[in-house]
């Protein structure tokens, strides 16, 4: 079986540009949130980080089309295949 390592380099230090008001950071923090229990719900692991940014990985069995689709919809991109039968 393949076993596919997608990752993502999550960077987020433009979060609260253009934010006026507090209103603004919570709506900003929301999103943010949201995004990251859509990444949970997909099993995604932080991976150490030399450089402050957060990275993060998943590994999907091959003959799971839907999730690799999913995740590469949020901007993970394919790595490596990590394992073969």
């Amino acid at each position: 079986m393949v076993i596919k390592r997608l990752f993502k380099c999550h960077r987020i230090t433009h979060l609260y540009d253009d934010c006026v008001d507090l209103d603004d950071v919570l709506k900003r923090l929301n999103e943010e949130i949201i995004h990251i229990e859509d990444m949970q719900d997909l099993d995604v692991k932080v991976d150490s980080s030399t450089d402050g940014s957060l990275d993060l990985s998943v590994e999907v069995p091959d003959g799971l089309p839907d999730k690799i689709k999913k995740l590469k919809n949020i901007d993970f991109t394919e790595e490596e295949d990590i394992e073969s039968e």
